[in-house]
Protein backbone atom coordinates (compact mmCIF):
# COMPACT_ATOMS: atom_id res chain seq x y z
CA UNK A 1 0.00 0.00 0.00
CA UNK A 2 2.65 2.19 0.92
CA UNK A 3 4.06 1.42 -3.25
CA UNK A 4 0.87 3.06 -4.38
CA UNK A 5 0.76 6.20 -1.90
CA UNK A 6 3.90 7.14 -3.11
CA UNK A 7 3.06 7.23 -6.74
CA UNK A 8 -0.07 8.64 -6.02
CA UNK A 9 1.87 11.17 -4.45
CA UNK A 10 4.86 11.86 -7.68
CA UNK A 11 1.55 11.39 -10.28
CA UNK A 12 0.51 14.56 -8.63
CA UNK A 13 3.39 16.16 -7.97
CA UNK A 14 4.18 15.68 -11.95
CA UNK A 15 0.55 16.73 -13.00
CA UNK A 16 0.62 19.86 -10.92
CA UNK A 17 4.08 20.63 -12.75
CA UNK A 18 2.86 20.29 -16.04
CA UNK A 19 0.06 22.23 -15.58
CA UNK A 20 2.04 25.06 -13.88
CA UNK A 21 4.73 24.78 -17.37
CA UNK A 22 1.62 24.63 -19.31
CA UNK A 23 0.00 27.70 -18.12
CA UNK A 24 3.62 29.47 -18.91
CA UNK A 25 3.05 31.27 -22.07
CA UNK A 26 5.96 32.74 -22.27
CA UNK A 27 8.20 29.52 -22.13
CA UNK A 28 7.38 28.74 -25.58
CA UNK A 29 10.33 26.83 -26.03
CA UNK A 30 10.72 24.97 -22.86
CA UNK A 31 6.87 23.74 -23.36
CA UNK A 32 7.60 22.22 -26.35
CA UNK A 33 10.97 20.55 -24.90
CA UNK A 34 8.61 19.54 -21.60
CA UNK A 35 5.75 18.12 -23.94
CA UNK A 36 8.38 16.01 -25.94
CA UNK A 37 9.38 14.76 -22.83
CA UNK A 38 5.79 14.12 -21.27
CA UNK A 39 4.27 12.72 -24.59
CA UNK A 40 7.33 9.93 -24.40
CA UNK A 41 6.26 9.26 -21.19
CA UNK A 42 3.07 9.10 -21.34
CA UNK A 43 2.96 7.65 -24.96
CA UNK A 44 4.45 4.26 -24.27
CA UNK A 45 3.26 1.56 -26.49
CA UNK A 46 1.67 4.44 -28.57
CA UNK A 47 2.91 6.66 -31.14
CA UNK A 48 4.66 9.58 -29.40
CA UNK A 49 2.70 12.07 -31.94
CA UNK A 50 -0.78 11.20 -30.21
CA UNK A 51 0.38 11.99 -26.64
CA UNK A 52 1.66 15.15 -28.32
CA UNK A 53 -1.50 16.10 -29.69
CA UNK A 54 -3.33 15.50 -26.61
CA UNK A 55 -0.73 17.57 -24.55
CA UNK A 56 -1.01 20.18 -26.93
CA UNK A 57 -4.86 20.35 -26.65
CA UNK A 58 -4.68 20.39 -22.79
CA UNK A 59 -2.18 23.07 -23.03
CA UNK A 60 -4.83 25.33 -24.55
CA UNK A 61 -7.31 24.36 -22.26
CA UNK A 62 -4.77 25.65 -19.62
CA UNK A 63 -4.09 28.72 -21.08
CA UNK A 64 -7.79 29.26 -21.56
CA UNK A 65 -8.53 28.64 -18.08
CA UNK A 66 -5.80 30.77 -16.94
CA UNK A 67 -7.08 34.00 -18.71
CA UNK A 68 -10.43 32.98 -17.50
CA UNK A 69 -9.08 32.61 -13.94
CA UNK A 70 -11.03 28.96 -14.41
CA UNK A 71 -9.78 26.88 -11.41
CA UNK A 72 -11.93 24.47 -12.48
CA UNK A 73 -10.72 23.82 -15.72
CA UNK A 74 -7.67 24.13 -13.85
CA UNK A 75 -7.58 21.04 -11.54
CA UNK A 76 -9.62 18.75 -14.33
CA UNK A 77 -7.01 19.05 -16.56
CA UNK A 78 -4.58 18.79 -14.03
CA UNK A 79 -6.36 15.45 -12.50
CA UNK A 80 -6.66 14.24 -15.80
CA UNK A 81 -2.54 14.18 -16.54
CA UNK A 82 -2.56 12.94 -12.31
CA UNK A 83 -4.55 9.67 -13.71
CA UNK A 84 -2.27 8.68 -16.87
CA UNK A 85 0.77 9.67 -14.98
CA UNK A 86 -0.33 7.01 -12.46
CA UNK A 87 -1.28 4.23 -15.09
CA UNK A 88 2.26 4.83 -16.95
CA UNK A 89 4.01 4.52 -13.41
CA UNK A 90 2.34 1.26 -12.02
CA UNK A 91 2.81 0.00 -16.06
CA UNK A 92 6.54 0.75 -16.01
CA UNK A 93 8.37 1.10 -12.74
CA UNK A 94 11.14 3.17 -14.67
CA UNK A 95 8.70 5.37 -15.76
CA UNK A 96 9.28 6.60 -12.07
CA UNK A 97 12.70 7.75 -12.66
CA UNK A 98 12.16 9.37 -15.65
CA UNK A 99 9.18 11.25 -13.68
CA UNK A 100 10.85 12.48 -10.57
CA UNK A 101 14.29 13.59 -13.28
CA UNK A 102 11.25 16.05 -15.03
CA UNK A 103 9.83 17.05 -12.15
CA UNK A 104 12.92 18.34 -11.33
CA UNK A 105 13.77 20.15 -13.64
CA UNK A 106 10.68 21.88 -14.32
CA UNK A 107 10.81 23.13 -10.84
CA UNK A 108 14.94 23.67 -10.84
CA UNK A 109 14.55 25.81 -13.84
CA UNK A 110 11.49 28.11 -12.89
CA UNK A 111 9.03 26.53 -15.43
CA UNK A 112 6.62 25.00 -12.67
CA UNK A 113 6.52 26.32 -9.25
CA UNK A 114 7.16 23.34 -6.75
CA UNK A 115 4.22 22.90 -4.84
CA UNK A 116 4.29 24.04 -1.48
CA UNK A 117 1.56 23.84 1.52
CA UNK A 118 1.74 25.09 5.07
CA UNK A 119 -0.96 24.07 7.84
CA UNK A 120 -1.03 25.05 11.05
CA UNK A 121 -2.77 22.85 13.44
CA UNK A 122 -3.35 23.14 17.59
CA UNK A 123 -5.38 21.17 20.26
CA UNK A 124 -6.05 22.00 23.83
CA UNK A 125 -5.39 18.35 24.62
CA UNK A 126 -1.75 18.32 23.81
CA UNK A 127 -1.74 15.91 20.85
CA UNK A 128 0.84 15.60 18.45
CA UNK A 129 0.44 15.94 14.65
CA UNK A 130 2.43 15.13 11.49
CA UNK A 131 1.98 15.74 7.83
CA UNK A 132 4.36 15.54 5.37
CA UNK A 133 3.52 16.23 1.49
CA UNK A 134 7.18 15.92 0.20
CA UNK A 135 8.22 12.69 -0.77
CA UNK A 136 11.82 11.74 0.35
CA UNK A 137 12.00 15.35 3.12
CA UNK A 138 9.95 16.93 5.84
CA UNK A 139 10.91 18.59 8.76
CA UNK A 140 8.99 18.58 12.01
CA UNK A 141 8.97 21.16 14.22
CA UNK A 142 9.84 20.65 17.45
CA UNK A 143 9.03 23.90 18.87
CA UNK A 144 6.33 23.92 21.65
CA UNK A 145 4.29 26.98 22.19
CA UNK A 146 3.76 28.51 25.78
CA UNK A 147 -0.37 26.99 27.12
CA UNK A 148 -2.44 29.80 25.66
CA UNK A 149 -0.32 30.72 23.07
CA UNK A 150 -2.31 30.87 19.78
CA UNK A 151 -2.02 31.69 16.42
CA UNK A 152 -3.02 35.77 16.31
CA UNK A 153 -3.86 35.51 12.14
CA UNK A 154 -6.44 33.32 13.70
CA UNK A 155 -7.99 35.59 16.20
Amino acid sequence: MGAELELAALAATGSGAFVSAAASAAAEDAWNQIKERVARLLGRGQDPRVAAARLEASRTEVLVAEEAGNSDVLEGVRGQWEEQLLDALRQDPSARTELSALIEVLTRTGTAAPAQVSNHASDIRGSFIIQSGSIGHFTVDTRQKPPGAGDSSLT
